[in-house]
């Protein structure tokens, strides 16, 4: 900061006219001294006259004698003495000592005013700038309190507002609340009359058989001693706790004998239906050995070859592609963040799906801008581990959320964007046949899992066995893994297959999308190969998730396949008609959806859609 000082009001004083001096202080004649030196010497003695009064007196009479001595001309002769040379040499001495002496000790007015007029100055801007930092921060604290009385203010209109609010809300609450009580208090006071009649009514009755009984025992008491009773309690005490012990030793032992022997009745019933199987697929095989030639020309693959194709796809996915883009090689970090970036991305709106068809176009712009990346796209390894990703959160949106019991159809969203996805993305088609029938267990083809996977290797287990026909393994409460149960695999599988079918019902704008499993004849192409004439067979449809299968294809595609197909698909629901409700025509009298309580269910569903499908 910069402070402007002050003129002060000190008058500045007047410094005397410098005057030639004819001689100099020293005594010295005056011609070595030029003008200004003599000028400033005058000044000096012109002042020493007020300072006479601070000096002793002595001084004061060397200084006169010297003033004296310098006005008068020193006058020099070449006849004097030695004595008088030496006598003005002295005094000349003399005159030089004390005109030091005045030089060294004399105060000049005008340094003096000078100084003074400097601490003046600095004074009054001192005081200035005291004057007007106390005015801003007077102003600052003003503004503060200012700003903090709107904000008061403002708090406090706010509070106002809420706890009018919250009033009104509490005030609902208790309304409602109180509603409630009264329900709760009628239904109860209901249900505590008809528990105290029928504790009355029980009472009575026990009353009755209790006196009884009682009498009985009073009877038999008297007959008996009190040593004898108690010994015949303890001994029956000790009967009881022996058989309470054996009975739950023998209950755990049946637990374990049932445990196993289930064990034992589902590997023997896997391994018969691996049989029935492997004989159903040489049989039809063999049938199908002389149609090969014109399959292959059509470009028709069988069930099988479709089954292998997608179990050799997944497979590449996950020895190839995944280990890739997880960087479990050590030697794709950049592939696994783009890869794990990109994911965490896409996972989320598959969930965020309406039945808006503003928010299904947007979800779908957003995904392809996300797996296109422009302008150079992903790595090939990203690209398909992300195509992976989007297959299988599609498919666990469908098992989450799509249900067999509503009317409506809960999977057109997933499936329009399905849809929309297969049109824009290449490659997406196969990456989802593949995790679909890989999800379903072959259910999506159709086509039954045998002994062997698609390379020939033989199952392991039956643990893997069942892991390929679509079972999935969960966590009990006691923290084991234990398979689903029947229910919720029906459930599951029914939910996926409703989705899939929901895609094969969506009529293209452009052109039918590629590969034919995604192409609306494939509803055909699968009824047929479920009742086997290629991949399905009784050993499918004696299964209970078949008919739920076959109900949820009914409800999405019915009534389109009857107006495409007419007479020859209302056969087909003739003959899956025939198989619900009178059997497959042969002494075992099994039907569709087999014997369970899970197949029973879905038989009535299975004939209802057929019975709605005909009458319209």
């Amino acid at each position: 900061m910069r402070f402007g000082i002050p003129r002060s009001p000190s008058p500045s004083p007047v410094r005397e006219s410098a005057r030639l001096r004819r001689s100099s202080s020293f005594g010295l004649g005056d011609s070595g001294s030029d003008t200004s030196y003599a000028s400033e010497e005058e000044s000096g003695l012109s002042s020493s006259e007020d300072d006479d009064a601070h000096l002793p007196t002595s001084w004061r009479n060397t200084a006169s004698t010297s003033s004296k001595s310098q006005r008068t001309p020193l006058k020099t002769t070449s006849t004097s003495s030695p004595q008088k040379a030496n006598s003005t040499s002295t005094r000349q001495l003399e005159d030089a000592m004390a005109s030091i002496r005045l030089r060294s000790q004399y105060n000049d007015p005008y340094e003096e005013w000078e100084r003074n007029v400097r601490k003046e100055s600095f004074k009054a801007a001192r005081k200035n700038h005291a004057t007007v930092q106390s005015k801003l921060h007077d102003a600052r604290e003003a503004a503060t309190t200012r700003d903090e009385e709107r904000f008061k203010a403002h708090l406090a209109l706010q509070r106002s507002e809420l706890d009018k609010h919250l009033a009104k809300l509490r005030e609902k609450v208790d309304a409602e609340k109180a509603a409630m009580m009264e329900q709760l208090k009628a239904r109860e006071t209901a249900l505590w009359r008809n528990i105290d009649a029928a504790i009355a009514m029980d009472t009575k009755k026990a009353e009755s058989k209790w006196a009884a009984e009682q009498k009985l025992r009073d009877e038999e008491d008297k007959r008996r001693k009190d040593e004898e009773l108690k010994k015949r309690l303890a001994e029956e005490s000790r009967r009881a706790e022996e058989e309470k012990k054996r009975s739950q030793e023998e209950a755990k032992r049946k637990e374990q004998e049932d445990k196993k022997r289930k064990e034992e009745e589902e590997a023997r019933k896997a391994k018969e239906d691996m049989e029935r199987v492997e004989a159903e697929k040489k049989a039809k095989m063999e049938k199908m050995a002389a149609e090969r030639g014109i399959r292959e020309q059509l470009g028709f693959l069988s069930a099988q070859d479709e089954w292998w194709t997608a179990r050799k796809m997944m497979a590449n996915l996950k020895t190839e592609v995944m280990p890739v883009v997880k960087n479990k090689g050590g030697n794709s970090a950049e592939l696994k963040s783009a890869w794990s970036a990109h994911r965490r991305q896409i996972t989320p709106k598959i969930g965020q799906l309406t039945e808006n068809i503003n928010d299904i176009n947007r979800i779908t712009d957003q995904i392809t801008h996300i797996m296109l990346l422009p302008p150079s796209g992903h790595n090939q390894s990203v690209y398909y581990g992300l195509l992976s990703s989007l297959a299988k959160a599609i498919i666990e949106q469908a098992e989450a959320e799509v249900s067999n019991a509503t009317e409506s159809n809960p999977a057109l969203p997933i499936a329009q964007v399905t849809f929309n996805l297969l049109e824009r993305l290449d490659g997406f088609g196969e990456v989802l046949w593949a995790r679909l029938v890989t999800r379903t267990g072959g259910w999506a083809v159709p086509h039954p899992v045998g002994d062997a996977d698609y390379d020939g290797r033989k199952w392991a287990n039956q643990t893997e066995w069942k892991k390929a026909n679509g079972y999935r393994q969960m966590q009990a409460n006691d923290g084991s893994m234990v398979w689903e149960t029947e229910e919720q695999y029906n459930s599951r599988i029914a939910g996926i297959m409703r989705v899939y079918f929901t895609v094969l019902g969506i009529k293209p704008v452009r052109q039918p999308l590629k590969g034919a499993m995604w192409q609306t004849p494939m509803f055909w192409r699968w009824i047929a190969r479920l009742l086997g004439s290629d991949g399905g067979g009784r050993v499918m449809l004696e299964k209970s998730v078949s008919a739920d299968v076959l109900a949820a294809g009914l409800q999405v595609l019915g009534s389109d396949a009857k107006a495409i197909w007419g007479n020859q698909f209302v056969k087909l629901l003739a003959l899956v008609y025939e198989g619900v409700n009178n059997g497959f025509g042969d002494k075992s009298g099994a039907k569709i959806g087999g014997s369970t309580p899970e197949g029973s269910a879905a038989r009535v569903r299975l004939s209802m859609e057929i019975e709605r499908i005909m009458s319209t």
